[in-house]
């Protein structure tokens, strides 16, 4: 169900549609009015959109630094269950020569 939301960034009004839980998207609004108004203050840039332009600039690369990083760990994941598997094929093959021979008497 689509939720609509009033919202205020920066002194601008927005209305947001989302499927999002409102809480969730409160907080988001939150997040990015307090970003965008950090950055304009800290760096004294002489527009809110350009200090919005660099904030959303900082969090594309947080995404695609996380994105790489997620990534990476999906790969040694991967490599980690491959060496679970290989393990687990010589523990059988160990097994199956401990009974053979123990049922050879050796």
């Amino acid at each position: 169900m689509k939720n609509k939301i009033n919202a205020e960034i920066c002194g601008t009004d927005l209305v947001l549609v989302t499927e999002e839980e409102e809480s969730y998207v409160r907080k988001v609004i939150s997040d990015v009015d307090k970003r965008i108004n950090g950055t304009f203050l800290k760096n004294q840039f002489s527009t809110k959109l350009e200090a919005a332009i660099l904030v959303a600039l900082d969090l594309c690369d947080e995404k695609n630094k996380l994105n790489d990083a997620n990534d990476n760990l999906r790969a040694e994941i991967a490599n980690y269950i491959d060496e679970i598997n290989e393990l687990m094929r010589d523990n059988e093959e160990l097994r199956h020569i401990i009974m053979s021979r123990k049922n050879s008497g050796i």
